[in-house]
């Protein structure tokens, strides 16, 4: 509303607000008409939407091709048999039988049967060369504790080794031993063909060996990378630097000033120099920490490996960025507790000192720190550290002012059992080919590059529609070329190095003569049997032989016939076609209610106001009225009942039966409205003895030539499924139209759903309804407008008039 504060009646005393509400009420019953036709409109799209869904069902359950048992525009549906094999009479698996509707009853035998197999070319031998180790000539890492990963079938285990090795024999039988343990597999490792190195046996398996991770340093007490120091930020000596000011240095929660006094520092060894000047002469004294350098970056080493130190920004003249040092940058204590619990034998890690690294081997298991600690010193005899008990149990180093840093070994033994780590057993399908080439399938040629791989060359083969399909198998380590469809005449014919050599395609082996490799092929052949006593063969093994869809399953060789019985069976047939005609009856009693629907004109929609003043029951009797007959003598509706009934009363060219030749008829009673009915017996012996036509009558789809029929020439199910398709197709035609509800109503799903016919008089509908809003409101502000300057006008009515009086009661 344009004003919000009206406040009229003052002066004359009136119910300008009741006034104005009254004289709205006409304009309102202007939106109310608009509001009343849009829900009308509303609830038509509701109904056709409703009658679409019904004929969506009716498609979905007796016209899709997915659903062949159901689908009455395809003859497979009509089928009226039953069949079984057997032999002795006993149901068999080694056929199936399937009888359709150009089947006779009757019995068929079959035997001797060899089933049409495919073309399949596989590896002579596997393609990766398996997991074969290089010679081992050094054998004076392979000891007791050293350890490496395996993993199998995606199973990866550490690997330890139980003693000292000295021979490839030794070593394979121990390994042997141990992944029997691990993974309860027996003899997956032998001596290669030189018998100085290991092979990993990947038949069936998918193996892969990795270095193991050392993770030893935990157990001594220290974290990984542990270090008696740290370094700050690189500083930039493009001019000198001064820094006279005050840092913090914390040592075990004792905190002490230091004044620092460096003056014109032009290198990282001046500035070095100052600085440690200016801690030697704090509180801190000399002995406690030195610096050092890593290049133009300060390097901070702890000499005391059980001090914990932190360095802190000064509250006044602080100088520690100059440093290149954060605020509370911290030298934990480098010390462990040893967990002397395990087994150290073999047991590897490194103490680096000033950037130099000692390995660190264990050799034996340790029952002392100190014991353990000597052997550590033996290691580190020459670097200028050596490792102490802090009389805890715990190790300390006396660094002497070195840099020392505790961390894992990353040295490992699988280049010592002769392979690298991540050899695998199979062939990586993923690396290029890395050279070109090209090779010839079934007179298709293929050509790559050095940079293509492996897989992009199985997809090209793949791809190209040559009847083949070429694929890697990772448990047999081969490669399989083999033939889509089974038969003779679908035999693969191949050429090329990357074939023949590197997928081991090879047609060297060739005792028959025919260039095929005897020991990796099965050779692409038809389907042989006897079927009625006729030898007879097929190319594939699935055929129809007049009317009965036969499977051939596996091959038989037995003494006794296979019995094949196929048996009439109307009653199936029947019962489809009657819930059928009960769906279709479902149908066309809705569409013809809803077309003969009473309308009652008097009951509108309710509006708001009178949907508030009625009960819940009473609106609902008065929606029942309000909706009845709003589709009635609907055209669109009208036309699909009329067209379902005109389909399945017409001929269909050349097939000499009706509808109403097989039993099956429109009702005689007027109040049926065109429902059909069944008689049950005649429709039954029509099955039986006119199979065929019955078939041609509802699937027809094209005649004698194999040409398309029209549509008027259709088989009565053809017929119908069009009809539903004209009223509900969602895709468009030739004339960019959907089907005619679909137009007229859409549907939830597609676009349609908001663009329609009636969506779009709704659309109207609201655009109207808020122009009328406006009108409302302004003629709502008129009617406060008037009455305002009515009062203004008594008012000043009521002041002459009291300034009147006032004069003459002066006089």
């Amino acid at each position: 509303m344009n004003n919000m504060l009206r406040i009229t009646g003052m002066v004359s005393g009136m119910d300008t607000e009741t006034m104005i509400k009254q004289l709205m009420k006409a304009e309102n019953m202007k939106v109310d008409k608009v509001k009343q036709q849009r829900q009308l409109v509303m609830w038509q799209q509701e109904e056709y939407r409703n009658i679409s869904n019904l004929l969506r069902g009716l498609k979905d359950e007796y016209f899709d091709v997915l659903k062949p048992d159901t689908n009455f525009r395809s003859p497979a549906m009509f089928s009226a048999f039953e069949s079984d094999a057997k032999v002795n009479g006993v149901e068999t698996s080694i056929v199936s039988v399937e009888a359709n509707s150009g089947a006779t009853a009757g019995s068929h035998t079959l035997s001797d049967i060899t089933l049409a197999k495919k073309d399949i070319w596989e590896s002579a031998a596997t393609v990766s060369g398996g997991l074969e180790g290089n010679t081992i000539t050094d054998f004076s890492n392979l000891k007791k504790g050293k350890s490496f990963d395996i993993s199998i079938d995606g199973a990866r285990k550490t690997i330890t080794l139980d003693k000292d090795y000295a021979s490839a024999t030794g070593l394979r039988d121990g390994l042997n031993t141990i992944i029997k343990e691990k993974f309860g597999i027996d003899n997956v490792v032998s001596l290669n063909t030189s018998g100085d190195g290991l092979n990993f046996d990947s038949t069936g398996n998918k193996i892969e060996i990795f270095n193991s991770k050392h993770t030893y340093v935990s157990d001594l007490g220290f974290s990984n990378g542990q270090t008696n120091a740290i370094t700050g930020n690189e500083l930039d000596f493009t001019s000198p630097i001064t820094a006279i000011g005050r840092i913090n240095i914390d040592i075990n929660g004792t905190t002490e000033v230091v004044n620092v006094n460096i003056n014109n520092a032009n290198n990282i060894g001046e500035f070095v120099s100052q600085l440690q000047t200016s801690i030697d002469s704090s509180p801190i004294g000399a002995g406690s920490i030195t610096v050092s350098n890593d290049g133009d970056k300060l390097k901070f080493i702890s000499n005391n490996t059980s001090d914990e130190i932190t360095f802190k920004s000064s509250d006044v003249d602080n100088v520690l960025p100059a440093l290149g040092i954060s605020d509370s940058s911290k030298i934990n204590k480098l010390e462990g507790g040893v967990n002397l619990s395990l087994d150290e034998t073999g047991k590897e890690f490194v103490i680096s000192v000033n950037g130099s690294d000692n390995l660190i081997d264990l050799t034996k298991d340790y029952s002392s720190v100190d014991n353990l600690i000597t052997d550590i010193n033996n290691e580190l005899s020459a670097s200028g550290v050596t490792a102490a008990n802090d009389g805890s149990g715990n190790i300390i180093f006396n660094t002497g002012g070195n840099n020392v840093k505790v961390s894992n070994s990353q040295t490992s033994i699988v280049d010592d059992l002769g392979f690298t780590s991540g050899d695998k057993s199979t062939f990586d399908v993923g690396q290029e080919i890395g050279t070109s080439g090209s090779f010839t399938i079934n007179g298709k040629n293929f050509s790559y590059n050095s940079t293509d791989t492996y897989s992009s060359v199985i997809s090209q083969v793949n791809s190209a529609d040559i009847g083949v399909s070429l694929s890697y198998n990772s448990v047999k380590d081969k490669f399989v070329l083999q033939s889509k469809d089974e038969g003779y005449a679908n035999r693969i014919d191949y050429s090329g190095t990357l074939l023949e050599n590197t997928f081991k395609l090879d047609k060297t082996t060739d005792s028959n003569g025919d260039g095929i490799a005897d020991s990796n092929i099965t050779q692409g052949s038809d389907a042989k049997f006897i079927l009625d006593g006729v030898n007879t063969t097929r190319s594939t093994n699935e055929f129809e032989v007049d009317g009965v869809n036969y499977t051939l399953n596996s091959d038989y060789t037995g003494t006794d016939d296979i019995k094949i019985n196929i048996n009439s069976n109307p009653e199936e047939l029947v019962d489809k076609i009657k819930n059928f005609v009960e769906k279709y009856n479902e149908i066309i009693d809705d569409i013809s209610n809803k077309t003969s629907e009473k309308r009652y004109y008097d009951y509108k929609p309710l509006t708001k106001e009178q949907k508030e003043a009625m009960t819940e029951e009473d609106v609902e009797l008065w929606e029942e009225k309000a909706k009845s007959g709003i589709l009635r003598s609907d055209s669109i509706l009208e036309g699909i009942t009329r067209d379902m009934r005109t389909a399945l009363y017409s001929g269909v060219e050349d097939v000499g039966i009706r509808l109403f030749d097989i039993g099956i008829k429109t009702s005689s009673s007027w109040r049926e409205k065109g429902k059909l009915v069944i008689d049950e017996e005649k429709l039954t012996e029509a099955i039986k003895s006119n199979p065929n036509e019955i078939t041609e009558l509802f699937t027809k789809s094209e005649d004698s030539s194999g040409n398309e029929l029209g549509d008027n020439e259709k088989g009565l199910g053809l017929k119908l499924y069009d009809i539903i398709q004209n009223n509900i197709r969602t895709t468009r035609n030739e004339n960019g139209k959907k089907g005619l509800l679909i137009e007229k109503a859409g549907i939830e799903n597609d676009i349609t759903d908001i663009k329609n016919t009636l969506t779009g008089r709704i659309d109207d509908y609201d655009d109207r309804i808020d122009e009328l809003l406006d009108e409302l409101n302004d003629t709502e502000t008129y009617y406060y407008n008037k009455f305002a300057k009515m009062e203004q006008a008594l008012q000043r009515m009521q002041s002459q008039s009291s300034w009147l009086m006032g004069q003459m009661g002066g006089m």
